[in-house]
């Protein structure tokens, strides 16, 4: 089971993943959100999807912050509709927390 939060960030409520070990599969559960929401964002925008390799660059930059947001701040909160990272000193209100299993 995983820890999940309900946060208000600035006018949003999102749903976060609360990640305090930077476990293999929870890196890449958070790289394939975010490679799918950077390749839906680039299609709705009409421009050309990105090639395999600067995809597999972009994806290798995000797992590297992801990892050291974790090391830095013992925890990272990732927005699971976007894969966005939030650090922790980023000023959130928690609405809500409860644990649950990955939605895939």
């Amino acid at each position: 089971m995983y820890t999940y939060r309900k946060i208000k960030k600035d006018t949003q409520i999102i749903l976060v993943l609360v990640i305090t070990i930077p476990e293999l599969k929870l890196i890449n559960f958070c790289t394939v959100i975010r490679a799918k929401y950077m390749w839906k964002s680039q299609i709705i925008r009409e421009k050309k999807p990105y090639t395999p390799e600067k995809l597999n660059k972009l994806k290798s930059k995000y797992q590297e912050y992801l990892i050291k947001t974790v090391q830095e701040s013992n925890i990272a909160l990732v927005d699971i509709s976007s894969g966005e990272i939030i650090r922790p000193n980023h000023k959130v209100e928690v609405l809500d927390q409860f644990n649950g299993p990955l939605p895939f």
